[in-house]
């Protein structure tokens, strides 16, 4: 099967403090904001605006302790910086 994508973003399931079911989570990298985690909620109506579409890849590994640990250490690193295209 082959995708045209023009857009990677990573998807996170969090608890949220005060609910009692998980959120889902995007953290991308745009041009204009640079690294963002955004509530998909927040994304969700802009399917047909300004995404075409959305493909989905399940990532299976082990969610060990220091699995989450090491996820929770990039997204604080990650977040929030320019964003810069460095191929090679």
């Amino acid at each position: 099967m082959c995708v045209f994508a023009d857009h990677v973003a990573m998807v996170l399931r969090f608890e949220v403090p005060g609910q009692t079911e998980q959120d889902l989570f995007l953290i991308e990298a745009t041009g204009n904001l640079g690294v963002k985690v955004k509530r998909w909620a927040a994304l969700r109506d802009h399917i047909g605006k300004f995404y075409d579409r959305i493909v989905l890849r399940h990532l299976e590994f082990q969610r060990g302790e220091a699995a989450l640990d090491n996820l929770e250490k990039f997204l604080k690193e990650v977040n929030g910086k320019k964003y810069k295209f460095t191929p090679g």
